[in-house]
């Protein structure tokens, strides 16, 4: 599996793998951490000592209807990365819930070279799907295939959850009517699975929770660490 979705300590008290970390993976890796891209530089200088091909991008907050989404955004070439860095700066001209934010109208303005993939319970589409409605759902892919065509996909997060699957199923069927192409991933925040029990302390100090047997087993099951191939499912089973 290529892993598109992975986040560092630069999505700060959300994730544990380090831009070192990622880059020993080998293959194809993307950093996308939350709203920033402080970890691409030094995620590119150490795979340069490795066999690993980097892709930059950015796990993006993204204002609609005054409710904050995410989109994750990658990078396909070097207009796509100026692009990205000006959607960066400009999404911090748009701070919504003290989050920096996209719209929909700056990505229309700036999306030439740039991936947009869409589908976790965080993103529009997800949220409506998990809120069971099925014409938002429809809406939001509409707006971003109008927009990105065969440069956007919706993400099959390879998640062991019950709400997660679900979601999972819906956007499979969304899929194949629209024929819009996906993409499986493990969200990854934390690199070996091993990490999970130290991942679940990290979330639970950042959101001031108590760390409880119940906390402890949704981490535990939850498989956010970066995957190998054998390892991933198509998240609907």
């Amino acid at each position: 599996m290529i892993n598109l979705h992975c986040h560092t300590i630069y999505s700060v008290g959300d994730a544990l793998s380090t831009p070192t970390e990622l880059s020993n993976l080998g293959g194809v890796v993307a950093i996308t951490d939350h709203g920033n891209l402080s970890g691409v530089l030094k995620f590119q200088k150490e795979c340069l000592n490795t066999n690993t091909k980097p892709i930059f991008g950015m796990d993006m907050y993204h204002e609609n209807e005054s409710m904050v989404h995410h989109i994750l955004i990658l990078c396909e070439n070097l207009e796509g990365y100026y692009n990205l860095l000006e959607l960066s700066a400009n999404s911090y001209k748009n701070m919504v819930n003290e989050r920096p934010c996209v719209t929909y109208e700056m990505l229309e303005e700036k999306n030439e070279g740039l991936i947009a993939i869409c589908g976790g319970v965080s993103s529009a589409i997800g949220y409506s799907i998990h809120k069971r409605d099925q014409k938002s759902a429809y809406f939001h892919c509409k707006r971003m295939y109008d927009m990105m065509g065969d440069r956007f996909y919706l993400e099959i997060i390879n998640f062991d959850l019950e709400e997660i699957k679900f979601i999972n199923k819906a956007l499979l069927k969304i899929s194949k009517k629209y024929k819009i192409k996906y993409i499986i991933t493990n969200d990854s925040h934390y690199t070996e699975m091993d990490d999970a029990f130290a991942h679940a302390v990290l979330v639970a100090d950042s959101l001031g929770k108590q760390i409880d047997p119940e906390w402890i087993l949704y981490h535990g099951v939850i498989n956010a660490h970066a995957s190998a191939k054998n390892e991933v499912t198509d998240g609907s089973r």
